[in-house]
């Protein structure tokens, strides 16, 4: 509830002359605004700075007795997604209206995984999920896969089944520090589980899945980030 709010707050003043900008003519106004080094702030009663994505700081702005933060900055602190869409001149903060599905995004440590739209994997229980990511050769060793999702989206809507598995497996949803937000398990002959998980506008989105020893199941995750 606290990141909703906040994203709301954050597009409804943090980002006023933004959607001001838009909406309306002129796009851009030029103003005499102040940067302000001499803003003290914290969070958790840490001391914080604010950064951009290359690492530099980026101080408040201070303009007609309001402070301004940058809203990249502040969305990284508390685990909200920010996208910038150029063609647009638009700004989104917190879960996209939306989706885009797994197979759109680039992967990384992708051994043993697969995207596909081959309907033997996508149909499953009787409902087409059109495309996913398959892993084979699953044993107790993890087979893993990884979003490169660059912390522009704030929650996965998953589904997770288990293609003639003779183990029971084990799915973890982690991001790129491997904190994990959500673990899974996959019976054995159980039905497709789906779920929607809070992934905190994580920079890459992990997907790591185990299973029994010597065996060779197979997964298929299909679904989409929004």
């Amino acid at each position: 509830m606290k990141k909703k709010v906040f994203a709301t707050i954050l597009a409804g003043t943090l980002l006023t002359g933004a959607a001001i900008g838009a909406g309306a003519a002129p796009v851009t106004e030029k103003i005499t605004a102040t940067l302000n080094w001499g803003v003290k702030l914290e969070n958790a009663g840490l001391e914080w700075t604010p950064k951009d994505s290359a690492g530099n700081k980026t101080p408040p702005i201070t303009y007609n007795g309001s402070t301004y933060l940058p809203v990249r900055a502040v969305s990284d602190l508390l685990g909200v997604a920010v996208d910038w869409k150029k063609d647009s001149n638009t700004i989104y903060v917190g879960e996209k209206q939306d989706s885009v599905d797994l197979i759109s995004f680039a992967l990384e440590n992708d051994y043993d995984v697969q995207k596909t739209k081959d309907k033997q994997f996508t149909v499953q229980a009787g409902k087409d999920y059109k495309s996913g990511l398959l892993f084979s050769d699953i044993n107790s060793a993890s087979s893993e896969a990884t979003l490169l999702t660059k912390g522009t989206y704030q929650a996965a809507e998953l589904t997770f089944a288990g293609i003639e598995n003779e183990s029971e497996l084990t799915v973890q949803l982690m991001d790129e520090n491997k904190i994990v937000f959500k673990e899974i398990k996959i019976a054995v002959a159980s039905a497709p589980q789906s779920v929607t998980v809070d992934i905190q506008a994580a920079k890459k989105l992990m997907i790591s899945v185990s299973g029994g020893i010597g065996k060779s199941d197979q997964l298929f995750v299909g679904g989409s980030l929004k």
